[in-house]
């Protein structure tokens, strides 16, 4: 934290105070079982805002070595462990003030809950960032004492942040309606553009990353296939399967040697990985220990962790209301969003590990990680229940670009030492187009009489003049095609 930055943190702090205060006085309103005992409403001010500030001090002083004690429960429950902390630091802000009380331990939770809530509402009302800066930066501070010097590499580094199942075309047009608006500023800027990276047959993830990751993705035919060699099913999502790829791709000198890998398939090398299917079982203790102090550190921070649960159980009944909405109004085609727990699955993926995975990003580009490769799946996971082209599918890209606008630097591409960001949409088009041209060129008769309204040709999916205009100077992304 540097001196220049000190009239921003000490403005930060305040606004942190304030709606902390204005909380717990919205939550007294409430009938769970938390009170202020004042005479007037200025004492009432007065005592919540003493009670905001208490809790702070407790969060700064008392909360780390609760973490501590309870950190191997707490990543074993995914940080559940954190709600009834929050609830003792409110009873112990309860006990050091006489004027403030919580009838119980349920009214502590439930208060804690409430409170938590109402202060992610507020800030969402502001154009203050909701990351609650006094608090994250005694994180970035803790992070800094980790920073590595991986052997062989130099001062710059890169950054890629792949949004599964995300077209180039369709990234283009999410940019113009508006759901995009840090890439919008990012293209604008002129320091970053839009380019078109084939990703080979097969289309899906796991051959994708193997081809960026390692530069092969030789024999890997599908997402699910039969293993001749193995004489088994292999799903690339199940962490064994995962696994089993990684270590027949691995050579040593994978994109990310010396770097990180955050919530990915493949782990390309990394000298970290957390949240990564084919290393979820630590391949090292230093692993098993980078592992355990990101969490430290996302768990520290009181708020980061009870919004994103908060934004979760949100999201979880937008999929409900959108599911009920498609009955209702029977849209077509659609499918089941509701089989096999697919909302609770939407909720998590599109909320919860969107901002444990920013958090941990941010953390490795704070510690100088030379090569960072995360992949941000709730697009690819409303996208086959919804449509890749529906509103809800491109309302998921609201929350990815506000991932991207959090990550330090994002703004500063050329800063000596900052990342390269590279935001990697997966596109299979343009080398389907090549096959099918190739497929289709002894047959051309069948591809002018196929019914459909459309050339079948491919060439109905070029996309020069969308490319030619971020590759070739403008960078209106608004602009019409």
């Amino acid at each position: 934290m540097s001196i220049q930055r000190a009239p921003w943190i000490a403005y930060r702090f305040i606004f942190v105070w304030v709606v902390d205060a204005l909380s717990i006085l919205i939550t007294t309103a409430l009938p769970v079982g938390i009170h202020i005992t004042a005479d007037n409403a200025l004492q009432s001010l007065s005592v919540a805002l003493s009670v905001a500030l208490v809790t702070g001090l407790l969060n700064l002083v008392v909360r780390p070595v609760l973490l501590v004690l309870t950190l191997p429960l707490n990543v074993l429950t995914i940080g559940l462990l954190n709600i009834p902390i929050n609830a003792l630091i409110l009873g112990l802000a309860a006990w050091l003030i006489p004027s403030f009380a919580v009838s119980g331990a349920g009214a502590a939770l439930m208060g804690s809950l409430i409170i938590s809530a109402v202060n992610t509402f507020l800030t969402s009302l502001t154009t203050v960032d909701d990351n609650h800066e006094f608090y994250q930066g005694v994180v970035e501070w803790l992070s800094q004492r980790q920073r590595v010097s991986p052997d062989g590499v130099t001062e710059r580094g890169i950054l890629m942040v792949e949004i599964d199942g995300l077209s180039h075309d369709r990234l283009l047009y999410a940019v113009r309606r508006g759901y995009m608006p840090t890439l919008r500023a990012m293209l604008e800027g002129g320091q970053h553009h839009v380019s078109v990276v084939e990703c080979g047959l097969p289309s899906q993830t796991s051959a994708c990353q193997a081809g960026i990751l390692f530069g092969d993705n030789y024999d890997i035919p599908a997402f699910r296939w039969w293993d001749k060699a193995e004489q088994r099913l292999i799903v690339s999502n199940k962490m064994a399967d995962a696994r089993l790829l990684d270590e027949r791709l691995s050579h040593g000198r994978g994109l990310l040697r010396g770097g990180s890998s955050v919530g990915n398939m493949l782990a390309g090398d990394a000298m970290k990985s957390v949240l990564t299917m084919s290393t979820m079982d630590p391949r090292t203790p230093d692993e098993d220990r980078w592992r355990q102090e990101d969490l430290y550190l996302f768990f520290l921070n009181p708020y980061i962790f009870t919004r994103s649960l908060i934004l979760t159980i949100v999201d979880l009944f937008r999929e409900l209301a959108q599911a009920l909405r498609d009955q209702v109004t029977n849209r077509q085609p659609r499918i089941n969003r509701l089989d096999k727990g697919y909302p609770a699955i939407r909720a998590a993926t599109n909320v919860f590990l969107r901002d444990l995975e920013t958090f941990l990003v941010a953390l490795d580009i704070i510690r100088g990680m030379p090569a960072i490769y995360t992949s941000l799946i709730g697009y690819d996971e409303v996208a086959h229940h919804a449509g890749p082209d529906s509103p809800d599918a491109y309302q998921t890209l609201h929350g990815i670009d506000a991932a991207v606008r959090h990550l330090p630097g994002h703004h500063r591409p050329q800063a000596g030492g900052g990342p390269t960001i590279s935001v990697c949409p997966v596109r299979p088009r343009p080398i389907l187009r090549r096959y099918l041209r190739a497929a289709l060129r002894p047959h051309p008769r069948r591809a002018s009489s196929a019914g459909g309204g459309g050339p079948r040709d491919g060439s109905h999916l070029d996309h020069g003049p969308t490319r030619r205009r971020f590759d070739q100077g403008s960078r209106d992304p608004t602009a019409t095609s």
